[in-house]
This record gives C-alpha cells, structure tokens and sequence, in this order.
C-alpha cells in the first residue's frame, strides 16, 4: 500500500478498528478495480477515502462521514458518487463469488476431515449459537466468520490438517479478525465444545460389528413351532446319559403331594406335646398310597422307616428376657448394669493439667519456699 494512501487512511479513521477494516477494504478495492478487471476507477486518488467511508459504515461507528470522505478526496460530489459507486459493485461481487466458493462442504472436502457429516452439523450448530451473526458478519465478513467456525470445529476434533497460518492464507483472511471471531466462539459456544469433547471420547463400533447387528436384526425371529420342533430333535450320543425323573409315589406327576403338607400333622402332634410339657412319642403318619399309572420302569417298593420324635419339655420362662427373670428371682437386688460409666467422665481431659506444667509449677513452689525462708515473706516485711 502507497504511503499517500496510508496517511490519507490515519487523517480520517481515528480509531485502530476502522483503520484495519479500511486496509483490508482498501487491499481488496485496488485488487479489484486495476486495469483489466471490469472496474476501472478514472480518479484512484479518491479510493482511500471511500474505504474509510465504507468501514465506518460496515462497522457502524460513524467516524467518517460522507462530507469528510469528499473533502478528503478533493473531488467533485457526482464524481465521488461515481467512484463510490463503482469501487462497491467490485466488493460485491467479491462477496458474492467467495459466498459462492466457500461453504463448510468445500471446506471439509478440501482438508479431507474425517466425519465429514459430524463435523458439518456442529459447525452449521456453532453458527446458529453465535449472538447477533449478522453484525459479526457485517463486521468481520462472512468468509472470515465461516472459515473461524471451521478452524475452531476441526481444532476440538483434533484435525491436524487444519492450520490457522495456511487457512488465512489461502482465503485472504486478516489473522487479528480470525483470531477475534474463534475468541469469540470460545466464549459464546462452550456447550458446543463440551458436545464434540463427548462425542470424541465415546466408544465408536467397527465397520464389522455394525454390519453384524445389522445382519442379525434383519433375520426373522423363529416360530414357536420351529422352536418346539427344534427342542424336540434328537442330540448325538454323548457319554453323559440323559437325567430321568423318578417320582418317589405310584401316583401320578400332576399329583404329587408337598412335604409340608406330608409333615403337618406331625408338626401339630409336636406342638401340642410341647405345650403339655410331657415327653410324648408322636404317631407316625403314613403317606396314603393312591392308585395311579407309576412311572414307565418298575421300582421296588419303598419302606418307610420309622422314627421315633422325642419332645422334650421346653419351659415358657426360657425365652423371656434376661432382666425380666432376675427381676422375678430377686425383686429386692436392683439389677447390675451390664455396662458403667462414671459421671463426668468425659471432663478429666479438661480438667488435666500438661505434666510440663505441673513440672513448672512444682520448681515455682520450690523456689517460692526457698525465697521466703531466706528473706522473708514480702507482705510480713513491708508491715514490720
């Protein structure tokens, strides 16, 4: 940039933001209105002043005015009409073909990112969390918000591809402005990050296993018949043999009888033994044998022995409690408590002098006695 341009930039920007966008704007107008391009400005002189005037209004500062950028210009008003005119059609078709070119799938595409689905949906998220988008475009440019949300996207996915030096290289973009939009973005869209931080650390299944649930979801569940038939087709003969289920009566499966309900009636017998306080023997209750089909093999037939069940008297005093039946033996003797506490016994640590002290205290004694046995106790001198 020619110093004439740059002292006519620094006599009408006051503040350090509208002189950057100004040179920025002032870079890309020269670029674009050289010979050649379609838009050739008759008096270039004037193009630094349209900068300026067109970054005050971008950023909607209101430092330059439309009066100081023709006073600046030292042209007429029709032909600063005119340069104006045409140095804006040539920022707008830049504009237009860069938001034409640049969008997150060239991007991704171009840096070759890995999920590629995943890391567009958070970036099209991180934009739509962004406040008041539409001014930080205005300000920034929407190529250089766009190509911010993309580097900081790709810098929580760890994408080592994704440079910030050969980013804006690449596609013209200020690095004082890239570095503003991704701060920014660290600010305003944390919980974005916080999700794309997740997302990475999670497990992720392989190609392999995916197809295999795929594949195992897509067979039919089997019939109950199939299954059935399948329970009830013939194994190979191992050495193990098959378990067989013996039935202890002639009677039949469905029909067996509960050994609590076998035993009931000597439980009874025992019970009221119990409370009689005699030793009795309890009859014996033989198990009915009911007709029915017996099992398929033919067993012996089963003895039952028979066992003689001896109660022995238990006294109702026995399961009373311990204080209640001393109470009873000797209702004059208080009962003992089965554990002392003394009173106060938690105070003795307070009420506990150091040994130090009590060492001290016992040589101050000592040396009291000594003093007065030589000289005298002070109060019996100072009366006599």
């Amino acid at each position: 940039m020619a110093a004439l341009q740059r002292d006519q930039l620094n006599r009408l920007c006051s503040s350090s933001d509208t002189f950057e966008k100004a040179q920025s704007i002032l870079r890309l107008a020269n670029a674009k209105t050289r010979p050649g391009s379609g838009f050739v400005v008759k008096n270039p002189i004037a193009i630094p002043a349209v900068c300026a005037y067109l970054a005050s209004e971008q950023l909607n500062t209101g430092e330059v005015s439309l009066q100081s950028a023709m006073s600046a210009a030292c042209v007429s008003k029709a032909e600063f009409s005119d340069i104006f005119k045409t140095v804006r059609a040539a920022l707008s078709s830049e504009e237009r073909n860069a938001a034409a070119d640049i969008t997150y799938e060239t991007l991704v595409d171009a840096y070759r990112v890995h999920l590629r689905e995943h890391a567009v949906a958070c970036m099209e998220d991180a934009e739509a969390a962004l406040p008041q988008l539409d001014i930080l475009k205005e300000r920034y440019g929407a190529n250089i918000v766009l190509c911010a949300i993309f580097y900081w996207v790709c810098q929580l996915m760890e994408e080592p591809s994704v440079q910030e030096r050969s980013l804006c290289q690449t596609y013209s973009i200020q690095p004082k402005a890239f570095k503003a939009v991704v701060a920014i973005l660290d600010k305003r869209c944390d919980v974005i990050a916080d999700q794309i931080k997740s997302h990475l650390k999670s497990p992720k299944k392989s190609p392999a296993k995916l197809r295999a649930m795929s594949n195992k979801s897509s067979k039919p569940a089997p019939s109950p018949s199939k299954k059935r038939a399948d329970d009830s087709a013939s194994f190979p003969e191992t050495p193990t043999k098959k378990r067989r289920v013996d039935y202890a009566s002639p009677t039949k499966p469905g029909t067996s009888i509960s050994p609590a309900k076998r035993s009931s009636a000597a439980a009874t017998a025992a019970f009221h033994a119990a409370l009689k306080g005699s030793p009795t023997k309890l009859p014996i209750v033989q198990e009915s044998e009911s007709p029915g089909a017996g099992p398929s093999t033919p067993r012996r037939p089963r003895h039952a022995k028979v066992a003689e069940v001896v109660v022995t008297p238990v006294q109702a005093d026995s399961h009373s409690s311990p204080s209640r039946s001393q109470g009873q033996a000797s209702p004059t003797r208080p009962a003992v408590r089965r554990r002392f506490r003394p009173v106060f016994l938690e105070q003795q640590q307070w009420c506990a002098m150091d040994p130090k002290v009590e060492r001290m205290w016992a040589a101050a004694e000592a040396l009291r006695d000594k003093m007065v046995e030589l000289h005298g106790h002070p109060f019996e001198v100072f009366v006599k």
